[in-house]
């Protein structure tokens, strides 16, 4: 199911692509310990808001969040953390999760009815909550051992062995873990939340945001935070917070642009 060869390969692919650059610490320190800063704060909010909200700084709006870093009241992975926490933030991040598992865009209601469950919950949830659906079923094929194969796809970008299938398949026909949406739900909550699925979101997150392959010590470091802890013994962090550690980064920092604005 989630052996550990293929827990390794997830290492491997990521150690086999490394760039010499890649060795580098992911540093997450104030703005005080920045000599020279490549980048202005302006700069770094509005490209934080460009890749988390995805949207053009707008002065009226976005300008308390270049005051709070010059002041020094909040920290880059702060400020992160309220722009991928706000009504845009989590509207995007709604928007992609439907884009990625539906291949359509949220409507309305499932936007605002998502947007709201992000609120108090991780994203994690809501991306398990969107597999568990009866239209994530139907899409994938609208059989039980399609749907399995369509989550471990989507997760974990691999095909299910034979052991995750009759696994899961066992779960999904077990009429006592609940309704046909509940077993879906869980089967996508397990997969989302094992090792390997933490790894790979990891693996995910860091070219998306950094634009680069995972180094090992933020592929485990990161990874660990993301598996679900009565699973597994850890302590889950929701996905939003580790996305705005890499935003808040000085990598992120150094590697912003003038964009336009608002």
């Amino acid at each position: 199911m989630f052996s550990f060869e293929s827990l390794m390969s997830v290492f491997s692919m990521s150690a086999s692509k490394a760039k010499p650059r890649m060795q580098t610490r992911l540093r997450l320190e104030g703005l005080e310990d920045r000599l020279v800063p490549a980048a202005t704060n302006q700069e770094f909010v509005a490209s934080a808001i460009q890749a988390l909200d995805n949207r053009q700084f707008n002065a009226a709006t976005d300008q308390q969040f270049v005051d709070q870093l010059n002041a020094g009241t909040q920290t880059p992975t702060q400020v992160a953390l309220a722009i991928v926490n706000s009504t845009d933030g989590r509207a995007f991040s709604v928007k992609q999760e439907f884009n990625h598992l539906l291949l359509r865009n949220p409507t309305a209601d499932e936007t605002t009815m998502f947007s709201t469950q992000l609120a108090t919950n991780t994203l994690q949830s809501v991306r398990e909550t969107i597999m568990g659906s009866a239209e994530y079923f139907q899409f994938s094929g609208g059989t039980n051992d399609n749907f399995i194969r369509a989550v471990f796809a989507d997760q974990l970008g691999r095909g299910v062995d034979p052991t995750g299938q009759a696994f899961f398949g066992g779960e999904l026909a077990n009429t006592a873990l609940g309704t046909d949406q509940e077993r879906r739900t869980l089967v996508a909550k397990q997969v989302v939340e094992s090792p390997e699925g933490g790894l790979k979101e990891t693996l995910v997150l860091f070219n998306k945001y950094l634009l680069r392959e995972a180094d090992i010590q933020g592929l485990s470091f990161f990874g660990s935070q993301l598996i679900n802890s009565p699973l597994f013994g850890g302590q889950t962090t929701n996905e939003v917070n580790v996305i705005a550690t890499l935003v808040g980064s000085q990598e992120f920092f150094d590697a912003s642009e003038p964009t336009a604005t608002t």
